[in-house]
């Protein structure tokens, strides 16, 4: 799995915060993770971007579905089979997205 998460802070230890509390949404082991990348996002100030890769044991469709609403109301899908998803602070119909969350890309 590769998530892009875009996060709304200027701190660094903040962003690596905000991540681990939303892969600790999973509650699924994660395995060989890797942050290939934090930084801040050099198009907004007060934004810090950060893309993480990483393998997961025993994740079920349903898991996945509930971990997708524990981090947003609103979802964009792309691919048939599914093979990303997308959640923004700017999609239509987003009442919720998790805290410190600004958009966040996920690639299975």
């Amino acid at each position: 799995m590769f998530i892009r998460i875009y996060l709304n802070t200027d701190n660094q230890q903040d962003a690596l915060n905000i991540l681990e509390n939303v892969l600790n949404q999973l509650d699924v082991e994660i395995q060989n993770k890797e942050i290939v990348k934090v930084e801040p996002y050099w198009k907004m100030e007060e934004v810090y971007i950060i893309e993480v890769s990483f393998l997961v044991n025993k994740l079920t469709e349903e898991g996945f579905e509930k971990f997708l609403e524990k981090i947003s109301d609103k979802w964009t899908y792309f691919d048939h089979p599914i093979n990303e998803v997308l959640a923004s602070e700017t999609t239509d119909g987003c009442t919720f997205l998790f805290p410190g969350v600004k958009l966040i890309n996920i690639h299975l």
